[in-house]
């Protein structure tokens, strides 16, 4: 038992000090103690159900955000729980996020796989830049799963290869994949975290996992209706974060004002118009 909790530490980058191993071991006796083990039906407020077959188990709130932050993650108000094998010799784990801020339109126009890794190497680059010069400082190598949109299901999955520079070290991540299940409502989000060795067979693990989610009557992403609201996000900024500002002649004439753009209209328009004058003077006086 405690092996595994020394290596989902390590998998999701958290340090701990020796002395906190033991307080650590008992939380998570306490959080088995609110595990969920399948089979059974878990519920996503009244947008959802996952059918959570046997072998796996689900660590519902407010013990899952507990959980996190003991191993030095952050949780959030959108957090609904962890999913984990029940056997001890497995490493992984899903974090589960229910969002219920209207639905998205399934458009697959800015999925471009190279422009959304342009965009969130810019994005990453933003936020290394805020953070100054202190470690470690994200980098992304490029893509282990290029986003892919299921417009059957209704699902988008991705994966970024990742890695930290501590000083000038590279330093591995674990392989974050993840899949976003549409509703009319809202949306369920899945991230798999685990190792990069057994990737192909976790994201298996994932999609059969996926198949077992089902939205509720009058929750279906079928049933969007005009009328219905719409999510303030898209796919492309869930994938890869807001939009590269750009840098085109438009974003410099607002960047001028209205005031300097009419000055410089004037000036440009003047000397034409001078020009003109004269031209005009010119033939009444050879007429």
């Amino acid at each position: 038992m405690f092996a595994r909790v020394i290596a989902l530490m390590l998998l999701t980058a958290g340090t701990l000090s020796a002395a906190e191993y033991p307080s650590l071991d008992n939380l998570w006796q306490q959080t088995q103690q609110a595990a969920l083990h399948g089979p059974v039906v878990l519920k996503f407020e009244d947008q959802a159900t996952l059918h959570l077959p046997s072998g796996y188990e689900y660590i519902p709130q407010p013990e899952a955000a507990r959980w996190l932050q003991a191993i030095g993650q952050q949780g959030d108000s959108q957090l609904h729980g962890l999913i984990l094998s029940d056997k001890q010799d497995q490493d992984w784990m899903i974090r589960v996020r229910l969002y219920q801020d209207g639905f998205i339109p399934g458009d697959t126009a800015g999925l471009d796989a190279d422009n959304l890794l342009a965009r969130l190497r810019y994005n990453t680059q933003q936020r290394n830049a805020r953070l100054g010069e202190q470690d470690p400082r994200l980098q992304i190598a490029g893509w282990l799963t290029p986003p892919r949109y299921n417009a059957e299901r209704h699902q988008l999955i991705w994966a970024a290869d990742m890695f930290q520079l501590r000083g000038e070290e590279q330093v591995g991540l674990a392989a974050h994949v993840s899949a976003l299940l549409l509703g009319r409502t809202g949306r369920l989000h899945f991230r798999l975290i685990t190792d990069h060795h057994r990737l192909d067979d976790r994201q298996s693990l994932l999609q059969e996992l996926l198949n077992q989610v089902q939205f509720n009557p009058g929750k279906r992403y079928e049933e969007i209706r005009p009328q219905d609201p719409r999510s303030k996000t898209d796919l492309a900024t869930l994938v890869a974060g807001p939009a590269q500002p750009q840098t085109g002649i438009m974003t410099q004439i607002s960047q001028l004002g209205i005031w300097r753009l009419v000055l410089l209209l004037l000036l440009a328009v003047t000397p034409i118009a001078l020009l003109s004058h004269r031209r005009s003077r010119l033939r009444l006086t050879s007429s």
